[in-house]
């Protein structure tokens, strides 16, 4: 609800993996609250190509899919960013978590020259849901089909037991391509690919 108190711009990175209900979302969103200067970005490189990350901070799937668009964006455009809120929380993540509780304001990872802000960083998920019922905010209606998170699809970290009832032929696809043989196979070989090692 940034926009609201004079945030001017607003950004989506649309890594080429995000859920079709994700993208409706969006769409939804920015139509009914009347959101403008949203810039959906792209990345330049293929899901299945992904080079090593040059940060040491980001997972080569975060950098090319995500961050590098963003950087992409700023170095070409005549916009002037100072700051950028993001929406991550520390309890998504163990190592969000260390970063969060150090502090909710700090320089950008990516481009020194921006402040980064979590306004979310302390909330649990009980303040989310507390939020999203006061005010009446809609929901990504992938949530509705068993998933907690509405990362890529192919996130390693994603639940794969989900896809197998959400959507079989894209699994079967998945298996396919990197030559799996079963769920756990699966998370590896894509963590090869995304993450550049196994989980």
């Amino acid at each position: 609800m940034m926009w609201r108190k004079g945030l001017n711009d607003s950004f989506y990175v649309d890594t080429g993996m995000e859920f079709p209900e994700t993208l409706d979302y969006i769409s939804e969103i920015t139509e009914k609250w009347n959101i403008r200067n949203l810039h959906i970005l792209h990345p330049k490189v293929s899901i299945w190509n992904i080079p090593p990350s040059p940060r040491k901070y980001f997972l080569p799937c975060t950098y090319w899919l995500k961050i590098e668009p963003f950087i992409r964006f700023i170095k070409r455009s005549s916009i002037i960013i100072k700051s950028v809120f993001l929406g991550d929380r520390g309890d998504e993540h163990s190592e969000r978590m260390k970063l969060l509780t150090k502090t909710l304001i700090h320089k950008n990872f990516a481009i020194s020259s921006i402040v980064s802000i979590y306004p979310l960083g302390y909330w649990r998920d009980s303040d989310v849901q507390q939020f999203i019922q006061r005010h009446n905010i809609p929901i990504n209606a992938i949530y509705s089909k068993g998933y907690d998170r509405v990362g890529c699809i192919f996130c390693p970290y994603q639940n794969f037991e989900n896809l197998e009832k959400y959507n079989p032929a894209l699994l079967k696809y998945l298996l396919l391509k990197t030559n799996s043989k079963d769920l756990v196979d699966l998370k590896n070989n894509l963590s090869k690919i995304f993450i550049k090692e196994k989980i």
